[in-house]
């Protein structure tokens, strides 16, 4: 009787674990979705909104339509704004850096597109096979088989740093290459750096910078560039850079868990931010524009 018992406690223990993690992965994608989606709001009214005042003193020219020749300088100060068109497609391009015009591909490779969801796919199957065997065996033990306590902690995190690892690098071959090629190509979007060779980089600034252009592309844009024109010091632009990048990460890991645990913010601010302006200050000859 008590070993049914048993069996029963550990199934409902191992069904819960199952419900968590799935319900924890859709709420993360959710909410990676949602800051994407805040990103794309502020770079297009910071982009826009500027244009729209300056053009106050001057009369104002809607533009819809795509124009692939090259215009005269004086035309170009009298747009306005864009066209709605313009916003729609920058709301589903792979990108959160707004402009006019993007570079365009001439077709729609459709086997390339069906080819990389099946990547998606399979980078999703394998990140959830990982989980199921090495990771959720650990955690439905801890308090169970293991005692609680910070030794079985660290017992764990140590047991599931390979399992992790193989989980991010699948995680990033699925976001950054197969996802996003997928929709640079149904919307003949040119500019797919979405990614460097990060796995190449010797320090941690260097790899802050490369391992997702996207995103770095925006922190320099809307938050270093802006930051360092307004104080006059590209320090504080730095460390402003790292409190975004921290605080949006901190956001959804809180709400996809449903606890907040300041790892990131202590991770990027922390030690990144020190290791970071440390790296940044032996470099006589660091470029100006990836300075974040």
């Amino acid at each position: 009787m008590r070993s049914r018992q048993k069996y029963f406690a550990s199934s409902n223990r191992s069904l819960l674990c199952r419900k968590h993690a799935a319900r924890n992965s859709i709420n993360n994608f959710h909410f990676v979705f949602q800051v994407r989606l805040l990103m794309k709001m502020v770079a297009f009214i910071r982009s826009n909104v500027p244009r729209a005042l300056e053009a106050t003193k001057e009369p104002i020219t809607n533009y819809d339509e795509d124009d692939d020749e090259e215009e005269d300088s004086s035309k170009l100060r009298r747009k306005a704004y864009p066209g709605f068109s313009k916003f729609l497609y920058f709301l589903f391009v792979p990108t959160v850096v707004y402009r006019d015009n993007y570079p365009r591909t001439k077709k729609i490779r459709w086997h390339f597109v069906a080819t990389s969801f099946v990547e998606v796919v399979a980078c999703v199957v394998l990140d959830a096979f990982l989980m199921e065997r090495f990771i959720l065996p650990q955690t439905r033990a801890y308090g169970a088989e293991l005692p609680a306590g910070f030794a079985s902690v660290v017992s764990i995190c140590v047991s599931s740093m390979l399992t992790v690892f193989l989980m991010m690098l699948a995680g990033h071959y699925c976001l950054f290459h197969a996802w996003q090629n997928a929709f640079a190509e149904m919307l003949r979007f040119g500019d797919r750096l979405f990614y460097l060779d990060w796995w190449n980089q010797k320090d941690y600034s260097s790899w802050f910078r490369t391992w997702n252009i996207v995103v770095q592309d925006w922190l320099f844009t809307y938050v270093y560039r802006d930051v360092a024109i307004l104080t006059k010091n590209k320090n504080l632009a730095r460390i402003a850079v790292f409190v975004v990048s921290a605080l949006f990460h901190e956001y959804i890991l809180a709400l996809s868990f449903q606890f907040f645990l300041p790892l990131q913010l202590v991770m990027f601010m922390v030690i990144g931010g020190a290791y970071f302006l440390k790296t940044i200050s032996k470099q006589s000859d660091f470029p100006a524009k990836k300075c974040c």
